[in-house]
């Protein structure tokens, strides 16, 4: 959404950047879309990953999530 509202009032030049810091549980070709859409060319220019400390508490939410979007959920 801050792209496209970056866009809308412009706060961006046509030369210019937006920086943005994105967690959570998403793929990458999925945060490039979302630059696409947006009417931007997206790239990634840093790039972690966070080892999964409590499965416990997080892996049943996925499993639930799996059976009501019928997606599947995939642990690397």
């Amino acid at each position: 959404m801050c792209l496209v509202q970056a866009k809308a009032f412009g706060l961006i030049s046509s030369r210019g950047a937006i920086l943005s810091s994105v967690g959570g549980r998403v793929a990458i070709q999925e945060l490039l879309n979302l630059a696409e859409l947006a009417g931007y060319s997206g790239r990634i220019l840093s790039l972690s990953w966070k080892e999964q400390s409590e499965p416990e508490s997080v892996i049943g939410g996925y499993v639930e999530s799996e059976k009501t979007y019928n997606r599947e959920v995939s642990f690397v």
